[in-house]
């Protein structure tokens, strides 16, 4: 913006330098605050969650914490199979894979490395957690998509082949979506606009609490300017209703 208006250069390099020391901020406290360790749930838990991620063709997330990778990856009796596009030595694959599983906004257990998109994996002596902050520790940090509008958390995806990957295959999607967890805002309309630019003929979107909260009526409204259109239908469901982890 500032640049736009001819502004100062050493405010404008202040203000990149605060603005990237606040995302580091964020990815440390998500670090630093995370549940040790996959232990810390209960088999009951994963076999809930497990239960019901099982009703998802492909799954899309914004979180970055560890629990989706988790629930997918502890061994419990229930089976679930699903591809997230990493092969050998952890190094993202994507192209000619079926995968599954896109985390759109990065995760805690995705880096960039002079060999590609990777993940951590659990290495028979640390676990995910512990590489994770040793990194933050060395000054290395995870793959985050923390800018403040969409427009630059779009253009962040653009310029990753793993983040974009994911992405577009948003516009691939077909059926009936259901979207859980996210208060539809502005900040995230590209996701939304990738969504919408898919074949997606139903959308179901969850309310967390009174249906006419003043945060719910202004997620209801967003969804159908952000989704609907072009023959598409949005309704709203009670997140209460969906037991995930229980």
């Amino acid at each position: 913006m500032l640049d736009s208006y001819g502004g100062e250069e050493h405010l404008i390099e202040q203000i990149r330098v605060d603005e990237q020391g606040l995302k580091d901020a964020l990815i440390a406290a998500i670090a630093h605050t995370h549940p040790e360790r996959p232990w810390d749930f209960t088999y009951a838990q994963y076999g809930a969650v497990r239960s019901f991620l099982c009703n998802f063709a492909s799954i899309f997330t914004l979180n970055y914490d560890l629990l989706l990778y988790w629930a997918r990856n502890v061994e419990v009796a229930l089976r679930f199979r699903t591809d997230d596009g990493f092969r050998r030595d952890s190094k993202w694959v994507g192209h000619g894979t079926s995968q599954q599983v896109h985390f759109l906004h990065g995760g805690l257990h995705i880096f960039d490395s002079v060999n590609g998109v990777k993940k951590h994996t659990f290495d028979g002596g640390r676990g995910i957690i512990d590489q994770v902050r040793e990194n933050l520790n060395e000054g290395r940090f995870p793959l985050f998509v923390s800018e403040p509008t969409s427009q630059r958390k779009l253009a962040r995806i653009e310029h990753n082949p793993y983040l974009n990957f994911c992405y577009r295959a948003l516009s691939r999607l077909n059926g009936s979506d259901f979207i859980l967890g996210h208060s539809i805002d502005e900040n995230d309309k590209h996701i939304f606009d990738g969504l919408k630019s898919s074949s997606v003929s139903q959308i179901f979107v969850s309310l967390f609490g009174e249906e006419e909260s003043p945060q719910n009526i202004r997620s209801k409204s967003n969804a159908i300017a952000f989704l609907s259109g072009g023959g598409r239908v949005v309704e709203f469901f009670d997140a209460a209703t969906v037991s995930v982890w229980r």
